[in-house]
């Protein structure tokens, strides 16, 4: 059984897995906190404004941060007052403040910037020294997520298109059509783009081109992972696919009893993946075999965390559970009083789980 370091009480909801980072831990909510990672203690608080406040980016030495205030015109959009904050991590004093024209949200940082997807339809590069404007590429409809791969930037926008921009100028390098919603983010890997569809499809890309490389069609249930040229998927209903990277063909596929809730997460050669039918498995990552299968008491919702052999794998039975990778044989178990919904964190010795009860723990092991 692990020690409480110390607990603390957001008083909303934690979604989404708190950020650690030189020391400190940002945990989000109806406004984010930034604590003191070793004690606890609350170094300061942010409100982003109406609704749920994700913890910020943490890069080059700032906390990055979106803000929306409203006044009269509350909730019609556009009338809102929209900055992204570059914060002191340790103090939460401003640094600097870029005036959007919307919603815009920090995603990534690379190269001495700091990039943004907005509700205004466009992708901002900010210098993450001093805010200043690099260069905007406009889209066709608001931008929800953005990843950086070396020299590129893909942005997803809600109209069912990925952009491949040039990470130092914004250059459009190229634009492809999804027909359908994308589910999850672009995974890049080994000059691939690999992108999923809800309900429809995978697709892999030529990184450099846009150029469709292959297609495979399927009832898709998360987004891509690859590892060791291997795309791993949820298929709905209940079924885990290991699909060649360079070629699309399929190279096992695994049924579950019940409908998979998590994305893959693949770490040490093994899949792991929770279930609504209580369980969470570990299959061989080459072949699909089952290795061992942990039963709950409830169904798991949240990925399993894989570090130094240890699973670590939240449930809605409220229980934080760490098995031996290699066993699934249960180490130690935690009540949390509430539901566990966003994966934990593991640095070195100490845990750090939220739930959805607004509490969030720092486990001694």
């Amino acid at each position: 059984m692990p020690v409480v370091a110390w607990a603390f009480a957001t008083g909303s909801p934690i979604a989404v897995s708190p950020r650690v980072a030189d020391g400190m831990i940002y945990v989000g909510g109806d406004r984010m906190s930034a604590l003191d990672a070793a004690t606890g203690h609350l170094r300061w608080r942010y409100r982003s404004g109406p609704g749920y406040t994700v913890p910020p980016l943490v890069a080059a030495g700032a906390a990055y941060v979106g803000y929306v205030q409203f006044g009269a015109d509350a909730g019609r959009p556009g009338r809102g007052t929209y900055r992204v904050y570059a914060m002191d991590p340790v103090n939460g004093q401003v640094r600097w403040a870029y005036p959007a024209r919307h919603v815009t949200v920090p995603r990534a940082a690379s190269q001495g910037m700091v990039f943004a997807g907005s509700y205004d339809r466009s992708v901002y590069a900010l210098d993450a020294a001093s805010g200043d404007l690099r260069w905007a590429a406009p889209a066709s409809q608001p931008i929800f997520q953005v990843t950086v791969a070396g020299a590129t930037v893909y942005a997803e926008s809600g109209v069912r298109r990925l952009y491949a921009l040039d990470a130092a100028t914004g250059r459009v390098r190229w634009v492809i059509g999804t027909h359908r919603d994308m589910i999850g983010r672009p995974a890049v890997a080994g000059g691939s783009v690999y992108v999923a569809t809800v309900g429809g499809q995978v697709k892999a890309l030529d990184a450099a081109t846009g150029h469709v490389r292959w297609t495979h069609r399927m009832e898709v249930a998360s987004g891509p992972v690859v590892a060791a040229n291997t795309v791993y998927l949820d298929e709905s209903p209940g079924k885990l696919l290991a699909l060649d990277a360079a070629s699309g063909r399929v190279c096992w596929v695994h049924a579950t009893s019940g409908i998979n809730l998590t994305d893959p997460v693949v770490a040490a050669g093994a899949v792991y993946v929770g279930s609504d039918d209580h369980k969470l498995y570990a299959l061989d990552a080459a072949t699909g075999t089952a290795r061992w299968a942990c039963t709950t008491q409830a169904s798991v919702t949240s990925p399993a965390v894989v570090t130094d052999g240890t699973v670590y794998a939240g449930s809605q039975d409220h229980i934080l559970r760490a098995l031996d990778a290699a066993t699934g044989h249960l180490r130690w178990s935690f009540p949390t009083g509430a539901v566990i919904q966003a994966p934990p964190v593991v640095v070195g010795s100490t845990v750090y789980v939220g739930t959805l009860g607004g509490m969030l723990y720092a486990l001694k092991q």
